[in-house]
């Protein structure tokens, strides 16, 4: 049986540090609990109910097993950065355990400042191009697009149709040059962008709907009744997405998405189950930046030059 599975009812933040020591974890104090609280892995304590007295707040039931969860992930992805997807995976796929005001400070978390936010929004915003097995394009001009894709990235000016226009021009830069290849001892040329999926229209889209959601971020935007909104648009898109799926394939293979924490504290340590958590960021990062497209100008949150469409 999983050290979760004998979790029942709230706890105190001593109960949590028990909790951990219990599972293996004897480096967890109060002050690592509280740290995490205040990056958004852990939610704030409820006071207690007037029937339990007036002692220490309490964990709930779930936050419980969210610790556990969170220092079991730890063991590969040690950065609090890394972790802070855990929550917002939870969050995005309807645990009601992980409440909104947690998800935000998690979002910020993960996307972070300086350095870290560069990272993000290169590797988010850049994501379709690692789809190729080789990577298209001369060392120079990808080099040209990330630097362009960060500083877009910092900038808290709305996005520009200037703007638009040079990182279309930097993407067909990079997916444009034509690709020599041999098949059966004959040379043949390719251009690179019949070679995957992935088209510069398609990369320049996303690129965009990534970088305004970075922008209105970083700017301050961030506010719960948006993170809500854009939950309600990505469930609505994996129900389509499950009722198409389900059409063509057996039910269990239809990939539906866990309803509670408990799902996901049994299923850790299964092949597989860390590549689910991964990626929550991403997933939210672009519906933010739907969101910001969407909602125009006109409040403040858009953007002034040509949208992005929906990728």
């Amino acid at each position: 049986m999983q050290h979760w599975q004998h979790i029942e009812g709230p706890g105190t933040i001593d109960v949590l540090v028990v909790d951990a020591h219990a599972a293996g974890h004897p480096d967890v104090n109060e002050r690592l609990i509280r740290t995490w609280v205040s990056m958004g892995l852990l939610d704030h304590p409820r006071p207690r109910p007037a029937h339990r007295g007036s002692g220490k707040a309490e964990y709930s039931a779930g936050q419980r097993r969210l610790l556990l969860i969170l220092l079991e992930h730890r063991r590969e992805q040690p950065k609090p950065t890394s972790l802070a997807q855990l929550p917002l995976w939870l969050w995005l796929y309807g645990d009601e355990s992980v409440p909104t005001r947690q998800a935000l400070k998690a979002l910020l978390t993960w996307l972070g400042r300086g350095r870290r936010s560069q990272e993000v929004t290169r590797d988010v915003a850049l994501g379709p191009l690692a789809r190729f097995t080789h990577p298209p394009g001369t060392a120079p001009a990808r080099s040209r697009l990330v630097r362009l894709v960060t500083r877009l990235g910092q900038s808290t000016a709305d996005f520009t149709a200037r703007e638009h226009t040079v990182l279309t021009a930097a993407v067909r830069a990079v997916m444009a040059p034509l690709t020599t290849v041999t098949v059966n001892w004959q040379t043949r040329t390719v251009s690179s962008t019949t070679t995957a999926p992935t088209t510069a229209e398609g990369v320049v889209a996303h690129a965009e709907t990534v970088l305004l959601a970075v922008q209105h971020l970083l700017r301050g935007g961030a506010h719960e009744r948006l993170l809500e909104q854009t939950r309600v648009a990505f469930r609505a898109s994996m129900t389509a997405h499950r009722h198409r799926a389900a059409a063509d394939r057996p039910r269990h293979e239809a990939g539906e998405p866990p309803r509670d924490i408990a799902w996901l504290a049994d299923r850790v340590g299964e092949p597989g189950w860390r590549e689910r958590i991964d990626g929550a960021g991403e997933l939210l990062l672009l519906e933010i930046g739907r969101a910001v497209r969407a909602a125009g100008p006109a409040d403040g949150t858009g953007s002034t030059g040509r949208r992005p469409g929906r990728t």
